[in-house]
């Protein structure tokens, strides 16, 4: 009998830490592959027959909300497919990750039906003119701050979004400080009857840490997306 292949993604674990929970489970290591880069993995099952489905379904409900994906998805594909299910228009506002988030989601056929638009607002200046974020904030707090990443994606929201994300962060290598170091990133996240902001400290070099954030970001968006009735 053929063997059947079926991937599937999880965010968030490490090739060490996905093994390690199979073999604590006592599954054979060896009828998985396991690939990870930029916080986004993958496991491809290996198996005989449709036993391979129901192994897939096993594994899913043992990695819980990690798991976002059965049928090898991409991030932006689970998104997109989030915001068809949900009838959801979404915007993107980025700053550190530079238009990455819009572009991973527009790779995504069908996505204009919701997707509205995605900002570039770098500096200061277009923080303030094209998302509405508040000069007073951005003096007292910085523009890498949870303040303004939810200014930031509040005025989104005020453009006609119903679901919206924002970066904002330090890339590196220059910028960072014992306060504010390399790899600090903040997300805003608006949707659902509500706005709210998550920080988080990514490791590697300017490219990884965006390619992090990136993911990172649509992950959030994929939960928040998941959490609407």
């Amino acid at each position: 009998m053929a063997k059947r292949i079926k991937v599937l993604k999880l965010f968030g674990l490490t090739k060490v830490e996905i093994l390690d929970k199979l073999k604590e489970k006592g599954y054979a290591v060896d009828g998985f592959i396991v690939r990870e880069a930029a916080l986004d993995a993958e496991i491809v099952i290996l198996e005989l027959g449709n036993n391979c489905f129901e192994l897939a379904e096993a594994v899913r409900k043992l990695f819980g909300k990690y798991a976002y994906s059965t049928s090898g998805q991409t991030l932006a594909e689970a998104v997109a497919e989030k915001l068809f299910e949900k009838k959801k228009v979404l915007s993107v506002a980025e700053s550190l990750t530079g238009g990455m988030v819009a572009a991973k989601l527009i790779e995504v056929s069908g996505i204009s039906k919701f997707f509205r638009e995605g900002i570039v607002a770098y500096a200061n200046e277009a923080k303030v003119s094209r998302l509405g974020v508040s000069e007073d904030t951005l003096k007292k707090f910085g523009a890498v701050s949870s303040q303004t990443a939810i200014e930031m994606a509040d005025g989104l929201i005020a453009e006609g979004a119903e679901v919206a994300v924002s970066t904002t962060g330090i890339a590196g290598p220059t910028g960072g400080s014992a306060e504010k170091p390399v790899g600090l990133v903040y997300f805003g996240f608006a949707g659902n009857g509500r706005t709210y902001a998550e920080r988080q400290i990514f490791t590697g070099n300017r490219q990884e840490i965006r390619n992090k954030s990136t993911n990172y970001a649509l992950f959030n968006l994929f939960l928040l997306l998941s959490a609407i009735k």
